[in-house]
């Protein structure tokens, strides 16, 4: 699970660094060159990659720190420490 949460925080980074390069590609050789202002319609085109990666990155992001919380939840379970194990020790000594 480990190897998971590291891969999902390089591909969210790696997304996010689309996003901003995908922008400054947009700003530089589309909306200002071609007159796009914010009512065009034709710029809604141009955002639809941008919004794929900006939801890339805050999924990608959200589900490394799931991994963790998992990986430090259950961790804590298998070493003994879960309300489970806690209670069943406990009646085995008292036979």
């Amino acid at each position: 699970m480990l190897r998971n949460a590291w891969f999902s925080f390089g591909a969210g980074l790696s997304s996010l660094l689309a996003y901003l390069v995908i922008h400054q590609v947009y700003r530089e050789y589309a909306w200002e060159p071609w007159g796009w202002g914010s009512g065009d319609p034709r710029k809604l085109l141009a955002e639809i990659p941008l919004l794929i990666s900006y939801v890339l990155f805050f999924s990608l992001l959200t589900r490394a720190f799931m991994l963790l919380g998992m990986i430090e939840f259950f961790g804590k379970e298998r070493a003994g420490n879960g309300p489970d194990r806690g209670n069943n020790s406990q009646e085995t000594t008292k036979q």
